[in-house]
């Protein structure tokens, strides 16, 4: 009977180990994925304040490295190239890829873009390539390491905190199978003694 208390406790650390796993997954990836949306934002407000500067055209000098807060987190924010509606080049940073108008969605104020990631320096970067109707073009990097540290850590955290819940599982399942399969012992012992 010891045995059977023993297979319950093991299978129930199991099945439960799988599923604090598949948990953790999900958890990292819907947190990954909501910092991910936090950057996008960032990116997508400063292309606004830029835009404004350009169709203004108050002549202000356009910030070419810009500090965002990305899950409390301070990124390194990059402009990358602006392009006025007039077609002049007001910022072009050399090495980056160019602007692309694919899959674009709109994030208001006739500002229109899409967002893609590339690694550059070892290190990995969300970029927007956005423009308006009027013909201005913005292209903005913004580096999500930070992103992915924080994530990893938690994974981390958690992945240390799996065995310790596992033990106490298969423990308190090896103690909840001794109860149940008491009676059976007991049973068991009454039908030996009378047969």
């Amino acid at each position: 009977m010891n045995s059977l208390r023993i297979r319950i406790a093991l299978w129930s650390a199991l099945l439960c180990g799988l599923a604090l796993i598949v948990f953790m997954i999900a958890m990292a990836v819907k947190v990954f994925d909501n910092m991910s949306e936090e950057a996008e934002y960032e990116l997508s407000e400063m292309a606004k304040v830029i835009n404004g500067l350009v169709e203004s055209d108050e002549g202000e000098p356009l910030p070419e490295e810009v500090v965002a807060t990305v899950s409390a987190e301070e990124a390194e924010l990059q402009v990358l190239g602006v392009r006025g509606p007039d077609g002049r080049v007001i910022v072009d940073r050399p090495g980056w890829p160019k602007p692309k108008r694919k899959g674009a969605r709109g994030f208001g104020d006739k500002l229109f873009g899409s967002y893609s990631r590339l690694w550059r320096d070892e290190r990995p970067w969300l970029i927007l390539d956005a423009w308006t109707e009027s013909g201005t073009e913005i292209h903005l990097a913004i580096e999500i390491s930070e992103i992915q540290a924080e994530v990893l850590r938690m994974t981390r955290q958690f992945l240390y905190a799996v065995p310790f819940a596992l033990a106490v599982i298969g423990l308190a399942a090896w103690w909840i199978s001794r109860k149940a399969t008491r009676p059976i012992l007991e049973l068991t012992e009454v039908a030996e003694r009378i047969g």
